[in-house]
């Protein structure tokens, strides 16, 4: 059940949405625009198939994926919190300290 907007990219829309079992969950569904381009699904297989194989606490788990539907989707846990640009839209720049965190984190899940 879709609970409403998270936010929306360049390929598609997230939404906040629970499962069959009440958990929290995201569900990215392809623009319509792209659904109907063949190359576009491919690009989304392609994300679906690269990301369950990555096994790391800071990746979200793919958790479902109907790309062939008529409303192609991507379902992953859920990773509640703000997203950067919301951060530093409303708190500022990122101190030296904070952004070295952030940087390190991120080079730890990159590896």
């Amino acid at each position: 059940r879709v609970l409403g907007p998270l936010g929306r990219g360049g390929m598609g829309s997230v939404y906040r949405a629970v499962d069959a079992d009440g958990v929290a969950v995201a569900m990215k569904v392809l623009h319509a625009h792209l659904a109907a381009d063949d190359a576009q699904r491919e690009r989304l297989r392609r994300e679906v198939a690269n990301l369950q194989r990555v096994r790391h606490p800071a990746v979200a788990r793919v958790l479902d994926a109907e790309i062939d539907a008529d409303d192609a989707f991507v379902v992953t846990e859920l990773v509640d919190g703000t997203d950067l640009a919301a951060r530093v839209r409303d708190e500022g720049p990122l101190d030296a300290a904070a952004l070295a965190d952030l940087a390190g984190r991120l080079r730890e899940a990159l590896d």
